[in-house]
């Protein structure tokens, strides 16, 4: 038979548990301190008197495991008698012994004198499943073949909602069964430290915190899943599965941040625990959010300056913008040029006109480091006109970015002729466009 005991519904890590471990003194019912294993309650599992006055940290029946304060019961089997080894039971720190009634006395280690000491193990493992909370199902499992793997399966999905105890490997005689009644130091719940972590995503990695309560067996483990599984935002966490040794109460999972130069937003990602393996269970807070915050700064882009001039022979015209208060990348800005009136331009005005004077353009320039530009082909008309304005205008900054205060800008244009000022100019202004003269 493979033994199960559900012990009782996951309860939040501040609830006081009912589970307890054998080398426990006491536990609690009711706000009650019982005494587990002393002097008294072994007498009263087995029905004989003994010494009295003793505590008792555990049961064994190998004096190779006995650790100091252990109720050692001395089985006899077909080819051993553990009455043998009771000098070494007691130099291994035994407190007492459960031996056969009139086994010579050990200078040292109190009896318990009993008929049969594997049916004395079976009541101290019945007296200790009789300390458990009412109604505490127990699953057994039979069969000829895959019984311990049927365990194992039964224990991983009951260990989702409840706090579980079962055989270890495929301790399921009359041995086993009792050992782990008795041997049932809780495991206790893993369960994330916050619900919520924060890290900018310039920081290398972050470091999320399991935290164990109501049991320190082990070795045990939990895996770890993120949600979205597949992001350019993290790495692979480490350590996953993550292990808690025995008496472990913590382990730090670390998660590398993979950072960008992007203004992409902050991006939440769920972390959520599943598949608890050597008897441990899963607390309240099974998942948590971690939130990678973007820290890149599209800046402020404008025109670099508030009047470019150029020569009508020059043929192209390159604009230059500038970026401050930022570096992300990918940050875009759109431009057009644009008349000043109606062409041609009325008698007594002056301003280029597209066709004539310069080639319309529009398009979107990107910024490299704090910078960017984009050109304007300039016509010669061979006309002596004098400065003609034409008009730039930024519109649409991308990635979070924002306009400066020269989002507008005029250019004016110079032709070269003997005796006449060949050049025109162009003057940003506030309102992203750029005003292009010739002359």
């Amino acid at each position: 038979m493979r033994n199960a005991e559900c012990q009782g519904k996951r309860q939040p890590a501040s609830e006081p548990s009912l589970q307890f471990r054998t080398p426990h003194s006491a536990f609690r019912i009711g706000g009650w301190a019982v005494t587990v294993w002393d002097s008294a309650r072994v007498s009263a599992a087995l029905g004989v008197s003994g010494p009295r006055g003793l505590r008792f940290s555990g049961v064994g029946t190998d004096t190779r495991h006995l650790t100091p304060g252990t109720l050692f019961v001395a089985l006899k089997g077909d080819r051993f008698d553990a009455h043998a080894f009771l000098d070494q039971a007691r130099a291994q720190g035994a407190a007492a012994a459960v031996v056969r009634q009139g086994t010579p006395a050990v200078a040292g280690l109190p009896f318990f004198e009993v008929a049969d000491t594997l049916a004395a193990l079976g009541l101290l493992a019945r007296a200790r499943r009789r300390l458990l909370p009412p109604g505490s199902p127990v699953v057994g499992v039979t069969g000829s073949s895959g019984k311990t793997s049927t365990k194992e399966m039964i224990r991983a999905v009951l260990a989702t909602t409840y706090r579980v105890h079962a055989t270890g490997g495929n301790l399921n005689n009359l041995v086993g069964v009792p050992l782990t009644i008795l041997d049932d130091d809780s495991a206790g719940l893993v369960q994330f430290s916050a619900a919520t972590y924060r890290v900018t995503e310039s920081a290398p990695t972050a470091a999320i915190t399991l935290t164990r309560s109501g049991g320190t067996a082990g070795p045990v483990s939990v895996g770890l899943l993120l949600e979205p599984a597949v992001t350019t935002r993290v790495g692979t966490p480490t350590p996953n599965p993550v292990v808690f040794a025995p008496g472990v109460l913590a382990q730090t999972v670390t998660i590398p941040i993979l950072g960008n130069t992007i203004v992409d937003g902050n991006q939440d990602i769920v972390l959520r625990l599943f598949n608890p393996t050597g008897g441990v269970g899963i607390g309240a807070r099974d998942t948590a959010t971690l939130t990678i915050v973007d820290d890149d700064v599209a800046g402020i882009v404008q025109f670099a300056q508030t009047l470019y001039t150029v020569s009508e022979t020059a043929g192209v015209a390159t604009i230059m913008l500038t970026r401050t208060g930022g570096a992300a990348t990918g940050v875009t800005i759109d431009y057009v040029t644009s008349d000043q009136g109606g062409c041609p331009p009325s008698p007594g005005t002056a301003y280029a006109c597209a066709g004539t004077n310069y080639v319309a353009t529009s398009g979107t320039a990107t910024f490299v480091g704090g910078q960017a530009s984009f050109p304007v082909t300039v016509l010669n008309d061979g006309a002596t006109t004098g400065n003609v304005p034409l008009t730039l205008t930024l519109s649409n900054p991308s990635r979070g970015a924002t306009l400066g205060p020269r989002a507008v800008a005029t250019r004016s244009r110079w032709i070269t002729r003997p005796r006449v000022a060949p050049w025109r100019a162009w003057t940003p202004t506030a309102t992203g466009s750029w005003p292009s003269s010739a002359s």
